[in-house]
């Protein structure tokens, strides 16, 4: 379920830890059926359940792990002519929010997401162009991956 129980405090859970939550767990959950536990999940600011508040823990959802798929979905051939030289400027991190946005234009057709990512990438790198946005996210994206990769 990608899900993880930490502490509130960054420190490494401890076996107490888990054993408050658990006998929590037999009021939060067992005994009243879940009841006590959605309503205090709902009450508490980090919503969290008893055995949660009693512990100094919740629970956190995460990040799903990037697969090589994604990563390479951009790659260029190695006789790839690089368009924008600028497109080194951007950081991996910048890459990955392209592409995060690239995937939502073509999941939902929502080309208008493009717009205000083509003015960004702009502004970044200086790259002045006509080029029509898609068309320009997808070159940056094979020229950083060109130039990063060579």
């Amino acid at each position: 379920m990608r899900i993880q129980v930490v502490k509130l405090n960054g420190k490494k859970l401890t076996f107490w830890d888990c054993m408050l939550r658990w006998v929590f767990r037999l009021i939060d959950i067992s005994i009243s059926s879940g009841a006590v536990a959605v309503i205090s999940i709902i009450a508490s600011k980090r919503m969290q359940r008893l055995g949660d508040m009693a512990a100094g823990t919740t629970v956190i959802k995460l990040e799903k792990a990037v697969t090589l798929k994604q990563i390479s979905e951009f790659e260029a051939p190695e006789e790839y002519q690089v368009v924008f030289q600028q497109a080194a400027l951007l950081s991996d991190k910048d890459i990955k929010i392209i592409k995060d946005v690239l995937r939502e234009v073509h999941k939902n057709n929502n080309y208008a997401l493009l717009a205000p990512l083509t003015k960004k990438i702009k502004e970044v790198t200086g790259i002045e162009t006509s080029m029509i946005p898609l068309e320009f996210v997808e070159t940056i994206l094979k020229d950083h991956s060109h130039l990063a990769n060579n």
